[in-house]
């Protein structure tokens, strides 16, 4: 115990004189994506909690304040500088989701719940400087803090979205989207405009259960379509 102590003053220290230099090297472009994952979100500012089919009811007061309560631990991301400190507040986000889920079903939360929550909660914040706070994350965290426990599940999560993110603006809300369309049988096909000059056309027959553990699908597997 006196020896983690000490390693965690250490690492405090270090992290935070060196936090500057180490949050976005020069030789990376973790600014760059920075503002195109912002971009990607700003974009999709039209989503909305019943587009995304989150079982959260923001009428209910404590609900609504642990939405807010989210959001603010996402966008306080940036302001920690010490990868341990990002990494809570990664925990704590995720504690308030899972809260307002559960203030809102009057029931248990499950991870089916958990990830459209988590992308809703992420759309709303649009936190500063994403990219870069998972990756400051991922290469200066104490490894086995990212590999077990609810830290390292519910950072996880994050970086699942945070793929999507990266792949696709707007063709991770879509699949997610129109996976919920496909899986209870309600359309055979969707079509749905976008954007004035920005359509998606998809089968949704062509959508495959992988999709449900957020795993990537190409756009050949899925048949996406766009038309400029």
């Amino acid at each position: 115990m006196q020896l983690r102590g000490i390693m965690q003053i250490v690492e405090r220290y270090v992290m935070s004189r060196l936090y500057e230099q180490l949050l976005c090297p020069d030789h990376t472009d973790d600014e760059k994506k920075d503002l195109g994952i912002q971009k990607r979100i700003r974009a999709l500012h039209w989503v909305s909690i019943a587009m995304l089919c989150v079982p959260v009811d923001e009428q209910i007061p404590k609900v609504s304040d642990s939405v807010e309560g989210a959001i603010t631990d996402l966008i306080d991301l940036d302001s920690k500088k010490v990868p341990k400190e990002k990494l809570a507040c990664v925990t704590r986000c995720s504690k308030h989701i899972m809260t307002a889920i559960q203030g809102s079903k009057k029931a248990a939360a499950s991870a089916d719940d958990f990830l459209p929550t988590l992308v809703y909660i992420v759309l709303k914040a649009n936190p500063p400087r994403l990219h870069s706070s998972i990756q400051y994350i991922t290469r200066f965290c104490i490894p086995s803090r990212l590999m077990s426990g609810e830290d390292g599940y519910y950072f996880t999560n994050l970086v699942r979205l945070h793929c999507h993110l990266m792949l696709s603006g707007e063709l991770f809300f879509w699949f997610h989207f129109l996976n919920f369309f496909y899986f209870n049988n309600n359309l055979p096909w969707v079509f749905f405009k976008m954007r004035p000059n920005l359509t998606l056309c998809s089968q949704a027959s062509h959508f495959y259960d992988s999709f449900l553990t957020w795993t990537f699908l190409s756009t050949m597997d899925l048949g996406v379509t766009f038309f400029n």
